[in-house]
């Protein structure tokens, strides 16, 4: 037996099916309960199986979805992940090129000041070889002295040392002469003059 209710009911349920694809569950609970307090659970129950098929498709397309982004993401991380270990192996060869550059400039330099320390320590033994022969100590030999016609000194050579440009005054003293010295390639030069008082004796020396 129908009632004056039934079209509202009715009414109410083809407009609930209209409207299911888009409502939320919440809205359709409560659609169910007015038509529920309106025409009985038959109507409500059909409410809750068109609720659970909205929910059902959007778990399937929320898993899609997921899915989607998971196998984006993963492909993402491949790309990434290779193009890391490019730039790695890139730098890694950069890095091992410039350490094999360093090595060998530094072989290079330790070779040549290694070499300038020996050509240095060669000078200085062969200039401190010639010190001795510089300062006149020892005997000196005779063919080092050179004379004048009178047997005067004129010149005294001793390896890097010589004094020469020897000047006598009228008393056959000393008035100047002249040093050369020659160490490491470097030669010194140095003047001096004799002053003497009236006893003839030496009252200063003077570099000039």
């Amino acid at each position: 037996m129908s009632t004056s209710l039934d079209p509202a009911v009715e009414a109410l349920r083809a407009r609930m099916e209209e409207l299911a694809a888009n409502a939320t569950p919440q809205d359709l609970s409560y659609l169910g309960k007015a038509i529920e307090l309106i025409g009985g659970r038959t109507t409500v129950l059909d409410l809750q199986i068109s609720a659970e098929n909205h929910l059902a498709n959007i778990q399937a397309e929320g898993t899609a979805q997921v899915g989607n982004v998971t196998g984006e993401g993963n492909t993402q991380v491949g790309n990434v992940t290779d193009e890391g270990n490019t730039q790695v192996s890139t730098v890694n060869s950069a890095g091992a090129a410039q350490v094999n550059s360093v090595n060998a400039t530094g072989t290079t330099q330790v070779g040549n000041v290694a070499a300038k320390g020996v050509e240095q320590v060669a000078a200085v033994q062969a200039a401190g070889d010639a010190y001795p022969d510089a300062l006149f100590t020892g005997a000196i030999a005779a063919d080092a002295i050179t004379y004048d016609a009178e047997g005067r000194i004129m010149a005294i050579t001793v390896g890097p040392r010589t004094i020469d440009n020897v000047v006598f005054n009228s008393n056959g003293s000393i008035t100047s002469f002249s040093e050369q010295l020659v160490l490491g390639g470097i030669t010194y030069n140095k003047n001096y003059s004799f002053t003497y008082d009236d006893q003839g004796r030496i009252a200063s020396i003077t570099e000039v």
